[in-house]
């Protein structure tokens, strides 16, 4: 008999999701279609200033949804105890199912976003390729150590709102290098460069705290 329970499948992940799977797809389609035909790309060359815009705003912050709803159910007083009462190996019920959902993810993200970006008319910069997926992971990152933190569902939504709201409205302002809508709205006078390196060590701070606190059962039990 094994001494861990074996990891959930990730399609059995992604079902315990509910209606926190389809929604952050079908606002990034609805985005790429919508600057699709706005800007008629079937006939002429996209602006890629608004493809970034149209893609690196609003779908971003949805990808919390699928972290939240990874985890959700550590957090339901109704449920909780039970589950973290089983023989679950940490690490891999942790951070291996937030990389697996985030793998999977980047890989819709693109999807429309190459397709995109290769008819623009503009070249295509190495900033265009890993600074959408460092954003991506940090918001990951934050959603994963936030649930478990705030263990509620509404205030960590609220908390990862209210971030994004301020980034998007202030441009960054008073956040330093800490801002995750670079790519599509550039702070001014500050290298993308800098912008990634912060979000990326920000992203493995998140991570190893969100971990951490997965070990420790007896908070998450509160």
């Amino acid at each position: 008999m094994d001494k861990h329970l074996r990891v959930p499948t990730l399609w059995s992940d992604l079902q315990g999701m509910g209606w926190m799977f389809p929604l952050p797809i079908v606002v990034l389609f609805v985005a790429a279609l919508y600057i699709y035909i706005t800007d008629a790309g079937y006939v002429k060359p996209l602006i890629l200033t608004e493809v970034k815009q149209a893609l690196g705003i609003l779908p971003l912050p949805f990808v919390s949804l699928w972290i939240i709803g990874l985890f959700r159910d550590l957090v339901k007083p109704d449920g909780k105890e039970l589950l973290l009462s089983l023989p679950v190996n940490e690490l891999t019920f942790g951070l291996l199912r937030v990389f697996r959902v985030l793998g999977l993810y980047l890989l819709v993200f693109w999807v429309p976003t190459s397709y995109l970006m290769a008819h623009a008319r503009e070249t295509i910069t190495a900033a265009d390729i890993y600074f959408p997926m460092v954003a991506i992971l940090f918001l990951v990152s934050l959603s994963f150590a936030l649930i478990l933190l705030v263990k509620s569902v509404e205030i960590c939504l609220s908390i990862i709102g209210v971030y994004c709201t301020m980034s998007y409205m202030m441009r960054g302002g008073g956040m330093g290098t800490l801002y995750v809508f670079h790519w599509s709205l550039p702070k001014p006078h500050v290298a993308s460069a800098s912008v990634a390196w912060t979000l990326a060590v920000g992203s493995i701070c998140l991570l190893i705290v969100g971990q951490w606190l997965l070990y420790k059962r007896e908070y998450l039990m509160r």
